[in-house]
């Protein structure tokens, strides 16, 4: 597979992923839909995915200067995600001196957001009427860039670096049960999460093999019949077992489909994630996600100021998804997909 191979249904299953995401934010929890909890099961493919392709692009230059590779990748993946992320916390910002304000920690604590270390302060004050508090899981997938680039990097040997991701697996697991179970914390620290990614990069590194295309298909049923028992006891969130084992079976989940796609381009997972709606839809995926919970709360509160908060207009439901989606679309064209274009200056 060569590097610069595009896999649309790849980008397809980001569209998955944020449509959990905003159904899980948009409807109320009680909705029939949210039945499952796809707010988590969606930032989990997200996590997976990260761990695929970023392993993939990594382990593919192996034979390059590590300090140039890592130096040329950290600025790639900031020219992707520093743009919109900081730009919501400057309009946010902005719009404080005008008394249009929003219910967030990020008037009292602002380095922890523009540090990309809000995971750690939701960690300790579980604030998850936290309009930023998406903010999370991007914290937690920047942290994951900086450290996972220098495993891969320089660690040249393949069974060396299978051993890693099978340890990161065991720790993310292990680490969940000192710091969820044990601790009572949120779940939110990017130790507790590391073994999503893990699995999206043993599945790079051993997915076409034979014998692991079979195991992580044992692997996956497992996962299946895991994730119907605990939906099955409607276990609590406290529960050991599935704070132990729902990330990772989401994640074995999401890895199958992951090997499916890039193993079967002909196949039926394929041909539905890379039409061409599920790939928009997943190009903006990142846009939605920043803005699905910041874009309505700010639009009401500016119209208010505005003394205009009479039109009803404003605050129907689908107009507010609308305008979501609408923000989304503009960002990608605007913003995000002019400064992705200079990432081709800094090659690797």
């Amino acid at each position: 597979m060569a590097l610069k191979e595009y896999i649309p249904a790849l980008t397809g299953i980001r569209a998955l992923a944020i449509a959990m995401v905003l159904v899980f934010h948009w409807l109320p929890a009680d909705h029939p839909v949210n039945c499952i909890p796809n707010g988590p099961i969606g930032v989990t493919i997200f996590f997976t995915l990260s761990g695929f392709l970023i392993t993939r692009i990594l382990s593919r230059k192996l034979d390059k200067p590590i300090g140039q590779t890592y130096s040329n990748f950290i600025v790639r993946r900031a020219l992707r995600i520093f743009p919109i992320y900081f730009l919501v916390l400057l309009v946010v910002d902005v719009l404080y001196f005008f008394s249009i304000q929003i219910e967030t920690d990020f008037y009292a604590y602002p380095w922890y957001y523009y540090g990309y270390a809000y995971n750690v302060l939701l960690e300790r004050t579980a604030n998850w009427k936290d309009y930023l508090s998406p903010y999370w899981s991007l914290a937690v997938e920047e942290q994951f860039y900086v450290i996972w680039g220098i495993v891969v990097l320089c660690f040249q040997k393949e069974k060396v670096r299978r051993n890693l991701y099978i340890i990161t697996i065991l720790l993310g697991m292990l680490s969940r049960y000192f710091f969820i179970y044990a601790e009572n914390g949120v779940g939110v620290l990017t130790v507790t999460c590391m073994d999503c990614f893990a699995w999206g990069a043993l599945v790079h590194h051993l997915g076409h093999k034979p014998l692991a295309r079979k195991s992580l298909g044992l692997l996956f049923v497992l996962s299946l019949l895991g994730l119907l028992f605990i939906f099955g006891m409607d276990l609590p969130d406290s529960n050991l077992f599935k704070i132990i084992f729902f990330r990772s079976f989401v994640s074995i989940v999401s890895a199958f489909l992951i090997n499916q796609i890039v193993e079967n381009r002909e196949g039926i997972l394929s041909n539905v994630l890379g039409q061409k709606f599920f790939v928009r839809i997943g190009n903006i995926s990142y846009g939605l996600y920043v803005y699905h919970m910041t874009v309505p709360v700010l639009f009401l509160e500016l119209v208010e100021a505005l003394q205009m908060g009479h039109f009803r207009l404003w605050h129907m439901p689908l107009f507010e998804q609308l305008l979501v989606v609408a923000v989304s679309i503009l960002s990608w064209y605007a913003i995000e997909k002019p400064v992705n274009a200079l990432k081709n200056k800094f090659r690797i």
